[in-house]
């Protein structure tokens, strides 16, 4: 009998110390796919998305031309709710008898630092070129306060308010070089329309605060047909106004494309 109660004890107490065991055991397996999930979303989360578009042209004949444009836009929202985004356009047009009649490029970065849902501080650094402007470079560095005035499943809109310094340089006329402190206006606005359909309008405005009559802005306008999961056809429009342009050089400028691209 004492060798019988010995036996049905240590049994007891092995069943004692299993059962914690399992129970934790499948608490960590269950757990597992849940962790695993999350870093899944937060590795999403922490990818680049975006678009690419591009387009060409060229004729043959009386006229002969060839013309080329490709724009990217793409940002990245980080783990500790900030965004930093980019953009970057550029366009090139060659005639036969005239040569190269235009080429611009222009490069926007942007770092949002996330006050709370709805509001946040920037960090913005832009340059644009343009040969037909006579605009070797213009430069920009400026910081500010931006808000999403409205945020709904399928439109939202935000407005930017800073403070910018601007810095233009010429490839001819030298004396038309400057360099000043600039107040920044901005804007931009995302309307999915449907499943397939989007329209994006943005714009930004640079003000001298020395000089007023001293301004210059850009607005971008793209509608963006999704043709299959990641292809896409877009029709755009860039507007550009300089108040003071380098002399012999018109103060706006219009381009319109048409073009296809890819989203990522």
């Amino acid at each position: 009998m004492m060798l019988l109660s010995v036996i049905l004890s240590a049994v007891g107490a092995a069943a004692v110390q299993t059962a914690p065991i399992q129970t934790v055991e499948a608490l960590a397996m269950g757990a597992t796919p849940i962790a695993e999930e999350a870093a899944a979303e937060e590795a999403a989360a922490q990818d680049w998305k975006g678009k690419v578009t591009v387009s060409l042209s060229s004729t043959d004949g009386n006229a002969s031309e060839k013309g080329a444009y490709a724009d990217l836009k793409m940002a990245k929202e980080l783990e500790n709710g900030n965004r930093l985004s980019v953009s970057a356009f550029w366009t090139f047009r060659q005639s036969k008898a005239a040569g190269i009649t235009q080429r611009t490029s222009s490069l926007e970065t942007k770092y949002d630092v996330a006050i709370n849902d709805a509001s946040y501080y920037y960090g913005i650094a832009t340059a644009e070129s343009k040969l037909e402007s006579d605009l070797d470079l213009r430069w920009s560095v400026g910081v500010g306060l931006g808000h999403t005035v409205v945020e709904k499943e399928d439109y939202k809109a935000s407005v930017e308010i800073g403070v910018s310094h601007v810095d233009e340089s010429y490839t001819i006329n030298n004396a038309d070089d400057d360099s000043y402190v600039s107040g920044r206006f901005g804007y931009d606005v995302v309307w999915d329309y449907s499943d397939k359909l989007k329209f994006e309008n943005n714009a930004s405005l640079l003000f001298s605060l020395d000089d007023t009559d001293d301004t210059s802005s850009r607005m971008v306008t793209a509608a963006t047909y999704k043709m299959t999961a990641s292809m896409l056809a877009q029709a755009g429009w860039i507007w550009e106004w300089d108040n003071t342009p380098a002399s012999g050089s018109g103060k706006d400028d219009n381009l319109y494309t048409i073009s296809l691209g890819w989203t990522f």
